[in-house]
């Protein structure tokens, strides 16, 4: 072989080469990116639903029938509460966790429509 064409193999490898890692690094970054995108939506999401949850228990707070008793009314209500909130609470963090579970807890201790019905705006606001 001569010089020219192992000079002409040597810059074809060289090139390949640089193509294989432009495409490991362009592949490596479009996951990392879409990995975090799937992330954020997930957590969109599950934030959106416990919005809606909480506003929809809100709600039946503020339009329980008097006949029944409220108590028993939300101390159904709590569980379902407590789940919800446990599918959320993984997404915050430290100072944001530790006030999310405190916000709930609280919701959970109260026993009157109104005082109910301030720990669920509480949970709303700070959702928002």
């Amino acid at each position: 072989m001569s010089a020219e064409t192992i000079q002409t193999l040597l810059e074809v490898a060289r090139l390949v080469a640089v193509a294989l890692i432009t495409a490991l690094i362009t592949a490596f970054v479009t996951n990392r990116l879409t990995v975090n995108r799937e992330r954020q939506s997930g957590r969109e999401n599950r934030k959106r639903e416990f919005h809606l949850f909480v506003t929809h228990l809100k709600a039946e707070c503020e339009h329980h029938s008097p006949a029944l008793r409220f108590d028993n009314f939300y101390q159904e209500k709590i569980p379902a509460l407590r789940r919800e909130a446990a599918n959320i609470e993984a997404d915050f963090r430290g100072n944001q966790r530790r006030t999310f579970n405190s916000l709930v807890d609280d919701a959970t201790k109260q026993e009157s429509p109104r005082r109910v019905i301030v720990a669920l705006n509480a949970i709303l606001d700070f959702l928002k």
